[in-house]
């Protein structure tokens, strides 16, 4: 649900969201995802790089995190892999997407092997989803999986929990 809000919020509202976390992630009555807190928010219709640094660091690009211009909706992308390896691992993956991190370090580096090592004891994550989450989190953007890869990505044709399954965890 998530990256589908996402592709409305880049694609049908023009609207590159910049502080994406948990904490701005609802759920209402039917528990249908609602993205929260546009304070951060910024227009991309008519121009996608922007250079205002908004957010939360936690959840900030490498590019974000150094002063340069970024993508808008690579930021929210990136945002969303962070959320994502939260949910299926409850920890964080690094402080900050900066190389100085030494486990965002791993990542940059192009050392993912390491990177994984430093979780499996937390969660036992296929390899599909390991190479999802790397491709969403990658130092340099360019190397960045677009919405469209993300949303054909081998792991995103996965099984899905039913509605009864979500309320019954509720």
């Amino acid at each position: 649900q998530l990256l589908n809000g996402i592709k409305y919020l880049h694609e049908e509202a023009g609207i590159a969201h910049l502080d994406l976390k948990p904490q701005n992630l609802l759920l209402d009555e039917q528990l249908k995802l609602r993205i929260a807190d546009f304070g951060h928010a910024a227009n991309i219709k008519e121009k996608n790089v922007l250079k205002r640094v908004a957010g939360t660091i936690g959840y900030m690009t490498p590019e974000q995190l150094q002063n340069l211009k970024y993508d808008g909706k690579k930021a929210d992308l990136f945002a969303a892999g962070i959320i994502l390896f939260m949910f299926v691992t409850r920890c964080q993956p690094f402080d900050e997407a900066n190389p100085n991190d030494p486990c965002y370090n791993l990542i940059a580096t192009k050392k993912p092997s390491f990177f994984w090592k430093v979780y499996e004891q937390v969660a036992d994550l296929s390899d599909e989803l390991k190479d999802l989450l790397v491709g969403m989190l990658q130092y340099q953007p360019g190397q960045r999986y677009t919405l469209d890869k993300i949303l054909t990505h081998p792991w995103m044709k996965g099984p899905v929990p039913t509605a009864e399954e979500l309320a019954a965890d509720f």
